[in-house]
């Protein structure tokens, strides 16, 4: 199945509490999707200043968006009650930079990977940002928590960081990618997975701080990861394919074509089907 109405690339994707999908796209809007209903959008969000490059769902299921100027030197975290028809903006956090990544901590808080190379923590609530985490030297693209709580960041400058937010401080670095760090997931088994511009994807021990293994097989820059389940992870990339890998084996299982452009974005949805958003301002829906 396709969806179309995007008018530019679809940058980002999350599942919402009820089921439906979120689509966050470089045309400043948020369309919403009902999959098990045919796929049509139910609502568009829109009144973002930047492209909507990440989303991210908080505990009470409102979604959170993240948009990013042209530029890249301002941007939001808009929060929007998706539960009332039409859906409703209830908050707003301004930062410095644009938001390129989302997610949302143990405590509560959020956490934005920006353009600036920082990390900042957002209170919601009180509609302001409460920290920032300095030591990535290129913008923070990609960013995950870990299954200890640590926050994972990766950026175009190489790196994956560990973090612990509440110290504020990076707790290791995780070197060994030739190219940025675009996409991050923590697998069931604790293990986490990042995906470069040098075409593979690495499976760390965070505890560690060891490269476990090195899943190579995409042909360009790599820009999204997720995992489907049974220790399957899927990897989207410039190369217009989707992937999926045994994570125990590290072997490709299976290629997944049909994207007239790049994938960008990756979310696994119930029933073992998997969305994928494309610069071709598609999202797809797979069986896998």
């Amino acid at each position: 199945m396709t969806l179309a109405g995007h008018s530019n690339l679809v940058r980002s994707l999350v599942v919402l509490p009820d089921g439906r999908l979120a689509s966050g796209a470089e045309d400043k809007t948020v369309r919403l999707w009902d999959p098990a209903r045919g796929g049509g959008a139910t609502a568009v969000l829109e009144g973002h200043a930047g492209s909507v490059l990440a989303l991210a769902v908080l505990a009470d299921g409102r979604l959170a968006a993240g948009d990013s100027a042209a530029d890249g030197t301002s941007g939001a975290i808009s929060v929007w009650d998706v539960g009332v028809a039409p859906p409703v903006r209830t908050a707003q956090v301004g930062c410095a930079s644009g938001i390129r990544a989302l997610v949302v901590l143990r405590d509560g808080c959020m956490a934005a990977g920006c353009n600036d190379g920082k990390l900042r923590l957002a209170d919601v609530a009180d509609g302001r940002v409460v920290g920032t985490l300095e030591g990535h030297t290129s913008a923070v693209w990609a960013l995950a928590v870990l299954r200890d709580g640590r926050l994972a960041s990766g950026s175009n400058d190489r790196a994956v960081r560990l973090w612990d937010p509440a110290t504020r401080a990076c707790t290791a670095t995780l070197a060994g990618h030739t190219g940025g760090v675009y996409a991050l997931a923590v697998l069931g088994d604790g293990r986490l997975a990042s995906g470069s511009g040098d075409c593979t994807v690495r499976l760390w021990d965070a505890a560690a701080g060891a490269c476990v293994r090195v899943l190579k097989g995409h042909t360009d820059v790599l820009q999204s990861l997720v995992e489907v389940g049974d220790e399957r992870l899927a990897s989207g990339g410039n190369d217009k394919s989707i992937r999926l890998w045994d994570a125990a084996t590290g072997a490709c299982s299976r290629v997944l074509t049909g994207h007239g452009e790049k994938v960008m974005a990756l979310v696994a949805l119930p029933g073992g089907r998997l969305a994928s958003g494309s610069k071709d301002k598609t999202v797809r829906l797979w069986e896998v």
